[in-house]
């Protein structure tokens, strides 16, 4: 039954373009359409053979993973962080749109990076609770839903925020390291002992939430942890 209403429901109200405005086809995905899509699809870019940041060149580590360790293996990016995708990620996360949080999960699907995933769970970047509640959602945990409805991985929020900080955006590599130090921790470790876990996110930019949560994962017992995003900054960024 929900089939046949879904069904009806993009006969009569057929998705539009999240760009341009245009009914989508069958060129695109349900809220992009084809031609957007294209002028969407960068050229494949070279990235950290570790944090999957954008480099110069490929085959080689970023100058912060060739000196340091990291609580990770792996970290898969589907984009670039540039203005369209900045776009999508504003519209979810700022503007409540989930159609662009769809748009988001289908597009890391067609870019291929959720066949890549290895893990038994899916583990969102939390929220703390009246940040949440004041926004209505946790965008991290919402994407999370998405990618599992599509690759039949199962969501554990394993992970908690103890305390609010001020937000990210704007601060220095050193003062995002600091503002994110101590503030994660694991309530489900019977859920997550010797699984292998899926961190994802929306954004990496300097990935000190995403090492802070990594680290929270592999104290409460995780044997491994990969990193997933829709988007990364460049190298300039991150190290």
């Amino acid at each position: 039954m929900l089939g046949w209403l879904k069904a009806a429901e993009n006969i009569l109200f057929p998705p539009r373009c999240l760009f341009c405005g245009e009914l989508c086809d069958d060129a695109g995905i349900k809220y992009i359409c084809g031609n957007c899509l294209v002028n969407l699809d960068m050229p494949d870019c070279a990235q950290c053979a570790r944090c999957g940041c954008v480099l110069p060149r490929s085959n080689c580590l970023c100058g912060r993973c060739d000196y340091s360790g990291l609580p990770y293996s792996r970290a898969h990016h589907a984009y670039q962080l540039c203005e369209k995708t900045r776009y999508l990620v504003h519209q979810f996360k700022y503007g409540k749109n989930f159609e662009a949080a769809h748009a988001m999960a289908d597009l890391m699907s067609k870019k291929g990076i959720l066949s890549m995933i290895s893990s038994d769970i899916i583990v969102p970047v939390p929220m703390y609770i009246t940040d949440k509640l004041r926004k209505g959602f946790n965008h991290s945990g919402v994407l999370a839903g998405m990618v599992s409805a599509i690759t039949g991985i199962p969501v554990v929020n394993a992970l908690v925020k103890v305390k609010s900080i001020p937000h990210q955006a704007g601060l220095s590599r050193k003062k995002r390291i600091e503002n994110v130090k101590n503030v994660f921790t694991s309530t489900k470790p019977e859920k997550i002992t010797g699984k292998k876990a899926l961190l994802l996110d929306d954004i990496y930019t300097t990935g000190s939430t995403l090492n802070e949560c990594a680290a929270a994962l592999r104290e409460a017992g995780v044997r491994d942890v990969e990193v997933m995003t829709f988007a990364v900054t460049s190298a300039d960024n991150v190290c």
